[in-house]
């Protein structure tokens, strides 16, 4: 194995990120059976609905408000200790 301990490997280890497996696009064969398990997966329920989407945007755009809004809080809770602090000076 690449990188693992006692290996006597001479390449120097890589990080990041690899070159693709493969360039080429799917095959027919690819696409039918992506089309068969997107089939699938409706039928059982796997794949959620329209409705379910629109809930989980909404859901996240106020987890986003509720974030800035706590970011906001808490610079201007520092920026007034700055304050406070150059008053004591």
């Amino acid at each position: 194995m690449v990188g693992s301990e006692g290996s006597n490997s001479s390449s120097p280890r890589k990080y990041g990120i690899t070159k693709p497996i493969s360039l080429a696009g799917p095959t027919d064969a690819d696409l039918q059976r992506n089309s068969e398990l997107e089939k699938l997966s409706i039928e059982l329920g796997l794949y959620e609905s329209k409705e379910e989407a629109e809930k989980r945007v909404a859901v996240l755009e106020q987890i986003g408000e509720m974030s800035k809004n706590v970011l906001h809080a808490f610079y201007y809770v520092e920026e007034s200790l700055k304050e406070w602090r150059n008053c004591l000076v």
